[in-house]
């Protein structure tokens, strides 16, 4: 009577095996990609990749790579959520926008949830976020400035909130004076140091976003004057 029961219990074991839907039998795999773009300025030879700065609108894209390639996702219910709160959600919604703020203390966090018939899907990112720079160039073939030359120096900005540089009020100084002028260009005339505290040339600049007022940066140059033997 034991052994009975003991061949209908394997018997029933066998068929629950052989019965178990396809769906749980495997389980799906895939990987969803996130690239991202800040629009902001950044000088047009510029080579590497602009960064977002606090207030910034950054534009994010999904997509789900399965077995080697892109899959459809035009249908998926796709999620998006920035520093862990939900952004918005919809049917292939593979590109979403948002805006950095001044909170986002070093990164804006992003993840984004693809869900179709085959299963869930998520993929998350770090988007550094920085303060608005302002670098000084200046065509000098040497460190040092020529006396009784003529030297052109120049604003370039990145990562400010702008369309253009208009956009943009400079504020430029020299040796500590106000330099009458607002553009991102200052030339200046560099004429004989008489005393050694001449010996230097100090170049400073501040440029303030119109568009916000939040938006500021500065930097300070200084270069020494080559003075004759």
């Amino acid at each position: 009577m034991k052994k009975t029961i003991h061949i209908v219990l394997s018997a029933a074991f066998l068929a629950s095996l052989i019965f178990v839907p396809a769906s749980f039998a495997q389980t799906a795999t895939g990987q969803v990609v996130i690239t991202w773009q800040a629009n902001n300025y950044f000088p047009a030879n510029f080579a590497g990749k602009s960064l977002p700065a606090p207030y910034t609108e950054v534009v994010v894209s999904a997509e789900l790579i399965q077995n080697n390639k892109l899959a459809d996702i035009s249908g998926a219910d796709i999620r998006w959520f920035v520093d862990d709160e939900f952004l918005r959600s919809g049917a292939g919604l593979k590109t979403a926008s948002f805006y950095t703020t001044q909170e986002d203390d070093g990164y804006a966090s992003i993840r984004a949830n693809v869900i179709t018939k085959e299963g869930s899907f998520q993929g998350s990112l770090q988007i550094p976020v920085v303060s608005p720079e302002i670098v000084i160039s200046h065509r000098s073939p040497t460190n040092a400035v020529q006396p009784d030359s003529q030297i052109t120096f120049e604003a370039i900005p990145y990562s400010f909130s702008i369309h253009s540089l208009n956009d943009l009020t400079f504020f430029w100084s020299v040796n500590g004076e106000r330099a009458d002028t607002k553009s991102g260009v200052l030339t200046l005339n560099i004429g004989t140091p008489q005393t050694a505290s001449q010996k230097n040339v100090q170049i400073s600049v501040s440029a303030q976003s119109n568009l916000n007022t939040l938006e500021v940066a500065k930097t300070l140059l200084i270069l020494p004057i080559q003075i004759p033997q």
